[in-house]
């Protein structure tokens, strides 16, 4: 597609011809989003409906890839954080996502080190206390 073609119907704009019709594991589809989000930044052509569907993706991305993707999450929400900079509005919205996943995350370590067999829990117990004092 060139540069004058346009968006498919239902498709963010910036993305010609829509969808591919393939099967992409959704860490890779989001990362490959937020890439294609900043360089339509970069040409001034930023679609704040593009954002938008980053997060929907991130929401209905599975659980189980969440889990095996812990950085993915904190990703997506700086990276919409940063996109929505020139907006106040959507920017303190953005972060105080990142915020809530920052502190989810800590809560998350220190159940996990609650959890953890002894031989782990003071590995886990030190990790945990550090996110703890990272949100706080």
């Amino acid at each position: 597609g060139g540069a004058g073609e346009k968006a498919a119907k239902g498709a963010p704009a910036g993305v010609p011809g829509g969808s591919v019709p393939m099967s992409v594991e959704p860490a890779w589809q989001l990362e490959l989003m937020i890439q294609h989000a900043f360089n339509m930044e970069d040409d001034g052509k930023l679609d704040p409906k593009f954002v938008d569907a980053i997060g929907e993706v991130l929401k209905k991305t599975p659980v189980d890839v969440k889990g095996a993707t812990p950085w993915l999450e904190p990703l997506v929400i700086a990276s919409r954080a940063y996109l929505a900079r020139g907006n106040p509005a959507n920017f303190v919205k953005e972060v105080e996502g990142l915020i809530a996943a920052a502190k989810k995350e800590a809560d998350d370590a220190t159940k996990k080190a609650a959890a953890a067999p002894p031989a782990q829990k003071q590995e886990l117990t030190a990790v945990a206390t550090k996110r703890q004092a990272d949100v706080s």
